[in-house]
């Protein structure tokens, strides 16, 4: 995720309220009195950054130990993180650290960082966009994930800030009166389990906002780029994606498989349009959360893809642009969907 970090703070905007807990550990593994310590058990609710922090003490303690393997083992010690707090371990040598949510401070400064220089100190003159920052950081609970997302939604948002950050505000207690709150949103794109499955959620981005979509030339893309092998794996793909309400179907064939479906949360899309730049996954000219004008460009660059395999339908369905495209040497291929 590109993030807009303070170029007086050289740590991650992750590891804040993580410092103090991330030396203990790395001096309990390294002290040389505590030669019979074979479990460190980090512990803590979901997504508070548990396994963040074990890489990071991983890639610390990396040069201290003749053996390292990325299963938890540290030489003869081994660091687990689990949610479970009372884990009844055989060995008699062990301890315990209990990671939880940011507090609010750590919070703001997780987002000061990732929106830095708007956000830039506590000036008086920033007052009343710290005052949005901290309803807005409230809305995170204290998870990294959310808060990162967010900071990358409010750095990119027009000037004036007071006005954009706070028709993000809106949105999100508009998501939250229809029943799906910031962090639930956040964590649901960034729990799909697969890159298939998240390289089709990101290519509803290529078509027009709210546009209804075709199941079956949504498939015939995801096939024609190798996300899905067969048709029955694409629809599948759709199918998990709607039940995790990602996307919403809104016309159903006469067997119950998908019709046709969209990409219709503001926010949602927002965060698949920043995830998909990040990964450039996708090549966006412009992208407001509150412009009036849905229909900025958000361009797909097809590489390697066979587009000699394109179904006639597809062809007829959207604007197909040739960019150097040799249709016979299909790895020279690279082309632009236009819509409109």
């Amino acid at each position: 995720m590109e993030v807009r970090s303070d170029p007086a703070c050289s740590k991650p905007p992750i590891v804040v309220g993580f410092e103090a807990r991330k030396k203990e550990i790395i001096d309990a593994l390294l002290d040389p009195s505590n030669l019979k310590l074979s479990i460190v058990h980090i512990v803590g609710p979901p997504d508070v950054g548990k396994t963040y922090l074990a890489k990071e003490i991983y890639t610390s303690v990396q040069n201290h130990f003749d053996v390292l393997q990325w299963l938890g083992f540290y030489g003869y010690r081994i660091v687990v993180t689990s949610r479970q707090e009372n884990v009844n371990w055989r060995s008699p040598i062990f301890r315990q650290y209990e990671v939880g949510p940011r507090s609010d401070e750590e919070s703001l400064e997780i987002l000061r960082q990732t929106t830095f220089p708007i956000l830039k100190d506590h000036s008086e003159g920033c007052a009343q966009l710290f005052a949005l920052a901290k309803q807005l950081v409230a809305k995170c609970e204290g998870l990294p994930w959310p808060l990162l997302f967010l900071g990358g939604l409010l750095s990119e948002q027009p000037p004036p800030y007071t006005t954009s950050w706070n028709e993000v505000l809106h949105r999100i207690e508009a998501d939250e009166a229809g029943g799906m709150g910031f962090v639930e949103l956040a964590m649901r794109y960034r729990n799909l389990p697969n890159h298939e499955i998240r390289a089709a959620f990101l290519y509803f981005l290529t078509f027009p906002e709210d546009a209804e979509i075709q199941a079956k030339s949504l498939v015939d893309l995801l096939k024609v780029e190798g996300f899905a092998s067969k048709r029955k794996d694409g629809m599948a793909i759709l199918k998990y994606l709607a039940e995790r309400s990602m996307i919403e179907v809104t016309k159903l064939c006469f067997d119950g498989s998908i019709k046709c479906c969209r990409l219709h949360d503001p926010l949602l899309r927002w965060l698949a349009i920043h995830e998909a730049k990040e990964k450039r996954f996708v090549s966006v000219c412009a992208v407001s959360l509150y412009s009036d004008d849905p229909s900025y460009p958000i361009i797909r660059d097809l590489y390697n893809a066979k587009i000699g395999i394109l179904p006639d339908q597809v062809k007829s369905d959207y604007s197909l642009r040739a960019k150097k495209i040799d249709v016979a040497k299909p790895a020279d291929a690279s082309c632009i969907f236009n819509f409109g």
